[in-house]
């Protein structure tokens, strides 16, 4: 079970450093 959960979390968290990526990377253009 919490192996599971901290699956979900660092998916959420690769979700999100993605999308600031982009965000920084269409900010600088």
């Amino acid at each position: 079970m919490r192996e599971k959960r901290t699956a979900q979390a660092l998916m959420f968290f690769g979700v999100v450093l993605a999308c600031v990526e982009l965000y920084i990377i269409l900010g600088t253009l």
